[in-house]
């Protein structure tokens, strides 16, 4: 996907893991639509809600 600029735009695709920050903030490790399994990245997981409009899903409590 691009923007009106042509740049790429990824998407999350897969959370494949949870953990806590040293500032007890939650993280979440995100694999990205487009992107070599190698590219994963720790996201805050308040901030990637947000930011993709994640707002209605939530972390099942096997994954925290």
């Amino acid at each position: 996907m691009l923007s009106k600029d042509d740049h790429l735009l990824i998407q999350p695709l897969a959370i494949l893991n949870t953990r806590q920050n040293k500032d007890s903030e939650q993280e979440v490790l995100v694999q990205w639509q487009g992107l070599s399994s190698d590219d994963t990245t720790w996201e805050k997981w308040d901030q990637l809600q947000a930011e993709y409009h994640l707002e209605d899903k939530v972390l099942s409590e096997a994954a925290r």
